[in-house]
C-alpha cells in the first residue's frame, strides 16, 4: 500500500493540474486507479487497481481534512467504485484420489510417518502451509474431544475438530522420539528443526508421484495444495505437474 500511495503522491506533484478545471477528475482518476479492460495493455491486474484506487482514496480523505473547499472533488474521488474480481472456486478430490494421497508416504520410516500425519491434518483441519509448519505440540489437544488450536494471518486464532482417526494418528505419531531435546514442533524436519514451506511443497509433490500409478486422475489435479488446504489457495504452486 505504501508502494501505490507513493506512486499516487509522486504522480499528483508531477501533475498539479490534475486538480484545476477543464476535465472531469472522477474519470480521470479512475482511469489512474486503472482498469479491468486495461490489464494486457498496461499488465495491471484488478488487485493492482483496487490498490492504487484504495491509495488515491486515502489521500482524497486526507485532502478533505486541510482543504474544505475541495469536498466537492473528494466526495467524487471516493464514488469511485472498486472493480470485482474473479474468484477461481476450489476444486475438491475424490475420496479415492485423497486415499491415495495419504497411502502413498512409506509409514515404516520416520519420515513417511510424518507425511501421512500432516497430510492428514492438513486434510481434515483445512490449515495453511504456514499454521501447518509452525504448529506446536502444545496446540493439539487429545482426549475425549480432540481438538487442534491454529494460529493463521493477523494473529487470528481458530479451533478445529479432530476425526477420531487423526486423532489416533497424531497421539501415535507424538509418541515418537523426538529428534533433539528442544523439538517443539508438531512435524519437525529431519533435523528437528521447523519444516520449511519448500519442504512440504517436497513431500507433497513425492506423494502424488507415488500415488499416480494407483489412482491416474491425480495427474489432472493442478495446485493440490488448495484441495487439501483451501485457506491457502495456490501457495505451494501446481503440484499435480
Amino acid at each position: 500500500v505504501f508502494v501505490a500511495f507513493k506512486f499516487q503522491l509522486e504522480h499528483l506533484v508531477e501533475n498539479p493540474g490534475m486538480f484545476d478545471g477543464g476535465h472531469d477528475k472522477r474519470h480521470g482518476l479512475g482511469r489512474q486507479a486503472g482498469s479491468s479492460r486495461s490489464r494486457g495493455r498496461l499488465g495491471r491486474a484488478v488487485r493492482s487497481r483496487n490498490l492504487r484506487l484504495s491509495a488515491i482514496r486515502t489521500f482524497f480523505r486526507y485532502l478533505a481534512l486541510y482543504d474544505p473547499d475541495r469536498l466537492g472533488q473528494v466526495t467524487q474521488v471516493m464514488a469511485i467504485p472498486v472493480k470485482r474480481q474473479e474468484k477461481k472456486l476450489v476444486g475438491a478430490l475424490t475420496r479415492e484420489e485423497m486415499d491415495a494421497l495419504l497411502a502413498a508416504p512409506d509409514r515404516s520410516i520416520w519420515g513417511g510417518r510424518r507425511d501421512h500425519a500432516l497430510l492428514l491434518t492438513m486434510y481434515n483441519t483445512g490449515a495453511r502451509v504456514s499454521e501447518m509448519t509452525t504448529l506446536r505440540r502444545e496446540h493439539v489437544r487429545l482426549g475425549a474431544t480432540s481438538y487442534i488450536e491454529l494460529h493463521g494471518k493477523g494473529r487470528k486464532e481458530r479451533t478445529v475438530p479432530l476425526w477420531p482417526h487423526t486423532a489416533h494418528i497424531l497421539e501415535a505419531w507424538f509418541k515418537e522420539p523426538a529428534k533433539t531435546s528442544t523439538c517443539t514442533v508438531a512435524f519437525p524436519n529431519a533435523r528437528g528443526h521447523q519444516m520449511a514451506r519448500d519442504g512440504v511443497e517436497y513431500l507433497l509433490r513425492q506423494a502424488v508421484k507415488k500415488a499416480l500409478p494407483v489412482c491416474g486422475s491425480l495427474a489432472g489435479k493442478r495446485g493440490l495444495a488448495a484441495y487439501l488446504a483451501p485457506h491457502d489457495g495456490d501457495a505451494l504452486g501446481p503440484s499435480g505437474s
